[in-house]
């Protein structure tokens, strides 16, 4: 198995929505076989349930079948609703949400502890035997732990639909959201990164894509070792973490040597793992898409919520300040470095860049709406404090094209308050 089809299988496995109840609900059958196995061990030895009490085979059956029935019902019901809740959110917000949701570990636990309550009592269940049916047997450990999963389960559906309930809340979203993205823009290469040297000119490889997608992750060092026994000048890393490729477009180029062999240049291609959607790992751009998306849904005519638009335009605020801390300005191809390896150039998030996306498409959208340019504004303004000369021009450039958006007759000093305008010049100034 290729490190791509591994790779792929873990990330299926880690954010698909069956993996974790699947494993809860073995996990409830093995616990179930093990209930019956102790209390046997218990009859066998005239030893006593350290719960004590007493049941009859058909009062123990009648338990368990309730229990069963009961929770599998409560299970359908509540899954169904919040099934149609999520439908309703991700055409209000964006269709991406749909994922999100989907890969919540919360519901996907709910899910397995019903699944795994309801397959423990049907292995209970069939271990009950009545006097007819040869020695009467009991398992009354395994009965009473049945009664305490149903009123566990019972009490879990409780905080799952307040929390359900909760997470469909625009605010909430958001805030999901961007502190996904922050942890990611955490994890990018740091800005302190020497800048890309030029490109050697001489004999070079190519190593194109094969298939099309999303590139969801790149084994870098993997892609060093392959090439170490090579006289390479310059690996430059054409595509990254949330790029879309077709057949063709090419992975890396490795400058320097003007030959690889097919089964090199197919293990480089390995390193590249290609699938049919964005993930949140290294892709910071994905969560900002979802953030625009909120905003361009909520500025929609049908909907006209500008409120959940500047609370979409504050979150971007505050990943924007980790890109200030941990980005670079502009030109965002930077030496990526490795440990004995030569020059590898990777392209990270520039401050300009993360500016377009973020606030590029919400500007436009809400060209009648100064209320949502002069929030944008506001946070380019306070980015804009105390920092590098470099980054102090991005903001200005950004903070121009905002106030050109606006229609005419909007774009007036006295949409832009004193104190926007004057952190702005302070900028220029610095």
């Amino acid at each position: 198995m290729t490190r791509s089809t591994a790779t792929r299988w873990i990330h299926a496995a880690r954010n698909g929505f069956w993996f974790r109840p699947l494993c809860l609900l073995l996990g409830g059958v093995v616990l179930g076989f093990s209930g019956t196995e102790l209390d046997r061990w218990l009859a066998d030895r005239a030893l006593t349930s350290p719960f004590g009490g007493s049941a009859s085979p058909g009062g123990a059956r009648a338990v368990l079948s309730v229990a069963a029935g009961a929770l599998a019902t409560t299970l359908a019901i509540s899954l169904s609703l919040t099934m149609v809740t999520v439908q309703l959110a991700s055409s209000q917000f964006t269709p991406r949400l749909m994922r999100r949701f989907l890969a919540d570990r919360f519901m996907q636990a709910v899910l397995g502890a019903f699944l795994a309550s309801i397959a423990y009592a049907f292995v209970i269940l069939r271990a009950v035997r009545s006097p007819d049916e040869g020695r009467a047997f009991v398992p009354l450990v395994s009965l009473s732990f049945a009664v305490v999963l149903t009123l566990g389960c019972l009490a879990l559906l409780v905080v799952f639909l307040h929390r359900t309930m909760r997470s469909m809340q625009a605010s909430t979203l958001i805030e999901v959201v961007g502190h996904d993205t922050v942890h990611t823009v955490r994890s990018q290469p740091s800005s302190k990164f020497e800048p890309a040297p030029p490109t050697p000119t001489g004999p070079r490889v190519v190593v194109r894509a094969t298939t099309p997608g999303y590139v969801q992750s790149v084994g870098d060092d993997k892609i060093v070792c392959e090439l170490a026994e090579h006289p390479v000048a310059l690996i430059w890393r054409d595509a990254g973490a949330g790029t879309f490729v077709i057949s063709g477009k090419p992975l890396v180029t490795v400058y320097g040597i003007d030959t690889l062999s097919a089964a090199q240049i197919d293990r480089v291609r390995e390193q590249f793992v290609i699938g049919g959607e964005r993930t949140y790992d290294s892709d910071v751009g994905f969560g900002v898409r979802h953030l625009v998306d909120m905003a361009l849904k909520a500025l929609s005519p049908g909907i006209n919520d500008v409120t959940s638009a500047v609370m979409v335009v504050n979150e971007l605020g505050v990943i924007a300040l980790h890109v200030c801390e941990q980005c670079v300005a502009d030109d965002g191809w930077r030496l990526l470095p490795l440990a004995d390896s030569p020059d590898y150039v990777v392209r990270v998030l520039d401050l300009d860049t993360f500016l377009d996306l973020a606030f590029g498409e919400i500007a436009l959208a809400a060209i009648a709406l100064p209320r949502v340019h002069v929030r944008i504004l506001e946070l380019l303004a306070a980015l804009a404090h105390d920092r590098a000369p470099a980054v102090c021009r991005v903001l200005i450039d950004h903070a121009a094209r905002v106030r050109a958006i606006l229609a005419p007759g909007q774009a007036t000093d006295r949409n832009v308050p004193i104190a926007v305008r004057q952190r702005l010049l302070d900028g220029v100034d610095s």
